[in-house]
């Protein structure tokens, strides 16, 4: 996540209408976000159980909707490397 110009020049060479400054303009956003979110320990892209444990009440007490399922099993990120995250320097 230190540089992310590696994957910005990937993107756009495989994605020809995008623009370089503004790909890495959402990069540094989403670095941002990880690290305000207090997510930098995990993985990019996973699940945290606080928080989908959060998003079921907010289903439930905001729309009606009652989800089934337990919300520490409504996910997996087994799948995920957990090499990248927001906090890592190296990989």
């Amino acid at each position: 996540m230190v540089d992310g110009n590696p994957c910005i020049e990937a993107l756009v060479a495989a994605n020809p209408n995008l623009k370089r400054s503004e790909e890495l303009a959402n990069w540094r956003l989403i670095v941002d976000l990880y690290r305000d979110a207090g997510h930098a320990e995990l993985p990019l892209g996973a699940f945290d159980t606080s928080r989908v444990r959060k998003d079921f009440g907010l289903l439930r007490d905001v729309q009606g909707t009652e989800v089934p399922g337990d919300p520490a099993t409504a996910f997996d990120n087994a799948f995920l490397d957990a090499a990248f995250r927001a906090g890592a320097r190296t990989r």
